[in-house]
């Protein structure tokens, strides 16, 4: 097992997506990804996966859309996970079932502003359309600033879920004083 950041794939701010992930049983362990300009690390478009673990991961610099992004995934692990300074959302999932997030630290890592930008669906953990979500040892440091946005931005969202959606040992820290409208829903 690789150090977190023992290995650095950095997109230099000229590659959309670093990591694409399409297969069953895959993990992905000790890595650094950053520099891109959509979802850093994310499902291949249309995929259906099962039994994915992303574990030991930093995650940063997404300019245009999600740290990590997972869709239709079934059986996955996320864990011992850090992500920041990402345009949308941390980590999000739209689809899957049975989805562990265990021991993330999501938000700026000391930065002054984490979001940027004027999307009103701007978020921190996203949790979307999930059959059975397990959030345990999660960190969110969430200072929002939004020069010229316009609505909310949300720190942890869950909506048309269906089956357990569990929180255990959930920690916000903020400032959201810039930021009218956000909110944890």
């Amino acid at each position: 097992v690789l150090p977190t950041g023992a290995v650095t794939l950095d997109g230099e701010d000229e590659i959309s997506t670093i990591v694409y992930l399409g297969a069953d049983n895959v993990t992905v362990d000790g890595l650094s990804v950053t520099g891109g300009l959509q979802d850093l690390v994310a499902q291949s478009p249309g995929s259906h996966i099962e039994g994915l673990v992303l574990r030991n991961l930093t995650v940063t610099g997404s300019a245009g859309d999600d740290c990590i992004q997972l869709n239709a995934c079934t059986d996955c692990l996320i864990e011992h996970v850090r992500t920041y300074n990402c345009f949308s959302h941390g980590i999000s999932s739209t689809g899957g079932s049975n989805i562990t997030v265990r021991d993330a630290v999501i938000g700026c890592s000391g930065e002054p502003d984490c979001l940027y930008g004027a999307n009103a669906n701007m978020g921190f953990l996203h949790f979307f359309k999930n059959h059975g979500v397990h959030v345990s040892d999660a960190t969110v440091f969430a200072s929002v600033r939004r020069p010229g946005g316009s609505g909310g931005a949300y720190v942890v969202k869950a909506d048309e879920n269906q089956g357990e959606l569990i929180f255990e040992r959930l920690h916000l820290y903020g400032n959201f004083a810039d930021t009218p409208g956000t909110a944890v829903f």
